[in-house]
């Protein structure tokens, strides 16, 4: 594959995995507004079902993120191979991956050739 198109292809499963994360804070942030009113009407089946619909769609999208992520990380481990670190003037940034639903672990990665510190 040519450089070029690998590097654009990495780079649009980054944007995908961007805005699918995006979308789980939007489902989150739903989640926690209709929490609110179950609290306020417990027994209201409509809210009950309205959150688990939410909660689908929330482990839904968050799969989907676990799916990107293995592309990513083939992705990210064959441009260490093609660019080579020692080629690359790197800059490093911190990040946050999400290992589960609820826990993040922080990576440091160079923003050029994806290699990990």
């Amino acid at each position: 594959m040519n450089i070029q198109i690998f590097l654009s292809m990495k780079e649009k499963y980054e944007n995908i995995s961007y805005h699918i994360g995006e979308i789980v804070n939007n489902y989150e942030d739903m989640i926690e507004m209709l929490n609110l009113e179950l609290e306020k009407s417990p027994k209201d089946k409509n809210i009950i079902y309205e959150l688990e619909l939410m909660m689908h769609g929330k482990k839904s999208y968050h799969d989907k993120i676990k799916q990107i992520d293995v592309f990513l990380n083939l992705y990210n481990k064959k441009a260490q191979k093609i660019l080579g670190a020692s080629l690359c003037e790197h800059d490093f940034v911190d990040d946050y991956i999400d290992v589960d639903v609820e826990r993040s672990e922080k990576i440091t990665y160079c923003k050029k050739c994806s290699i990990t510190k």
